[in-house]
């Protein structure tokens, strides 16, 4: 299947599963969206960019994970990025 948008590829395509417990914090996509709702909703609050100068981002630092097998356990860590990058982020939770 090819998604097309304004007649080119999409820079990213994302897959997004949940059930009732899913919260989504608050974020800003850089890429198009379409979200789909199979059973239930989904309560979205749309920020216009004109009041993006009110949102208190932060910069976190970037980190990835790393899974270890010991036999039947698996142990997650995290493993801070070599050059210290961070990203911004949105640091309110709406709910």
């Amino acid at each position: 299947m090819q998604l097309i948008s304004a007649g080119c590829a999409p820079d990213a395509v994302n897959f997004w599963m949940g059930d009732e417990r899913a919260v989504t914090s608050m974020h800003k996509d850089h890429y198009e969206n379409i979200y789909c709702v199979v059973r239930g909703e989904k309560t979205f609050t749309l920020i216009p960019p004109t009041d993006q100068c009110y949102i208190p981002y932060t910069d976190v630092d970037v980190y990835q994970y790393n899974i270890e097998h010991d036999g039947d356990d698996i142990h997650f860590s995290k493993i801070r990025d070599e050059q210290g990058a961070t990203v911004p982020w949105i640091a309110v939770s709406i709910h």
